[in-house]
């Protein structure tokens, strides 16, 4: 995913109540291994360096599709 938003936070975990442990900010890319539906959004997933897994919000969903993108996917 390319970011096309001034910045995206990092959770860990898919919704808004997971906490911020990072931020993406304008042209910053990465890649995902998952997908998600929670909270009116669509959450991408990938595993962090560490080795945990962390969630960001890719765009806003309305009927299982993702209305509003954040950004740009491959």
């Amino acid at each position: 995913m390319t970011v096309k938003v001034s910045l995206l936070n990092v959770r860990d975990k898919p919704g808004l109540d997971g906490k911020i442990v990072a931020t993406y900010t304008y042209g910053e890319q990465f890649n995902y291994d998952s997908v998600y539906i929670a909270d009116g959004y669509i959450w991408v997933s990938y595993v962090s360096r560490s080795g945990v897994r962390r969630y960001v919000a890719a765009g806003e969903e309305s009927n299982r599709r993702n209305v509003v993108p954040y950004g740009t996917f491959k």
